[in-house]
């Protein structure tokens, strides 16, 4: 019932609020901050938290020190103000001891305490790059679009990291640092920066202190060389998913390479336009033909930065490569690879298996 109550002023509240404020343009920051609020207030209320009411309050507290003007501001304050008034009349908060609940459609597992801290879950996958990351933030209520973008592209914060992360030293952004992984976040506190450093932490964790430096912590190669390697395999992260298969793969990549061939790549054709893979997918026949840094089909050497967060499998796959006679590859409709020593089989391929 008490829940019910909740859903119910919850909505005739933002009814309130558009009403009062129909006049007014929203600006995207506007719009962003609400619909954040909306989907927390949601799921707060349709969870099994006995800490709604005090979590609400908590919420939109700090949406109000977040508040991008002070329209925004007010709007919060009069939501609190309203929330207080009437919650005060109907029911008084109790307070229960933690709680922990399971989703059993996603095996996401939240834990709830007295001080409004929720310990939740990401899972970054391996051929994500920082605008897939940034999309999946987005879509779980954690960031405004672009926030995760712009955080690790920041000159300052590539900077500071640096001091802390000694493997950090290109200034341009930090893709190729950010380790795949599941990690633990707090979400109603989320901090992006937080993330970033288990992400360099497991990176330096799991590829540079595996596969870069002797035991004695001496560097095995140049910063140079690392970034290649690492440049690579974020490509190959993104060619082949069957990990038997990288190695010949990286190979072939790392000959072209070698050669000053073209590696012609479509995937890094889409990366200084800013999009995800799927994305890439529809748009890529666009872009195929304008000329850039990360156009394979025109340069022939490695793109300027890596374009996307390879794992170790990669990592190690690329710098441990299996030598083959092989000079093409090529992926049918189910992922499986083909490949070629000679051109005119490469187009028999594509005949074949391309349709």
């Amino acid at each position: 019932m008490f829940k019910r109550m909740l859903v119910f002023l919850c909505l005739l509240l933002f009814a309130n609020i558009y009403i009062a404020n129909a006049d007014y343009t929203l600006t995207l920051e506007d719009k962003v901050l609400t619909q954040k609020i909306e989907a927390k207030l949601v799921t707060i209320i349709e969870s099994n938290s006995k800490y709604t009411y005090e979590a609400i309050i908590s919420f939109l507290e700090k949406s109000i020190n977040n508040a991008t003007n002070e329209r925004t501001k007010k709007m919060f304050e009069m939501i609190v103000s309203d929330f207080n008034k009437k919650i005060n009349t109907t029911t008084t908060a109790t307070t229960t001891p933690p709680t922990t609940t399971t989703n059993t459609n996603t095996g996401t597992t939240t834990s709830t305490t007295s001080n409004n801290t929720e310990t939740n879950k990401v899972t970054i996958l391996a051929w994500w790059n920082i605008f897939e990351i940034d999309n999946y933030l987005v879509s779980r209520w954690l960031i405004a679009k672009w926030d995760y973008v712009s955080y690790v592209e920041s000159a300052e914060n590539i900077s500071k990291l640096s001091e802390s992360f000694s493997f950090i030293y290109t200034q341009k952004t930090l893709e190729w640092y950010l380790y795949p992984d599941t990690y633990e976040i707090n979400s109603w506190d989320f901090k992006i920066s937080d993330l970033v450093k288990k992400q360099l932490e497991n990176f330096d964790a799991k590829i540079y202190k595996k596969l870069f430096v002797y035991e004695d912590w001496t560097p095995k190669y140049m910063n140079e060389i690392i970034e290649s390697v690492i440049n690579l395999a974020s490509i190959v992260e993104k060619e082949e998913k069957n990990l038997q298969e990288k190695p010949v793969v990286a190979w072939i990549l790392k000959r072209a390479v070698r050669n000053y061939q073209k590696l012609w790549v479509d995937i890094t054709v889409c990366y200084p336009h800013r999009l995800t893979e799927a994305e890439c997918k529809a748009k890529v026949s666009e872009y195929l033909n304008s000329e850039s840094e990360y156009n394979t089909h025109f340069i022939t050497r490695l793109p300027p930065t890596p374009i996307s967060n390879p794992s170790y499998e990669t990592v190690n796959a690329t710098l441990n490569h299996k030598e083959t006679d092989y000079y093409y590859y090529l992926h049918d409709a189910s992922w499986k690879v083909y490949y070629a020593k000679t051109l005119e089989e490469h187009e028999k391929n594509k005949e074949l298996y391309l349709k």
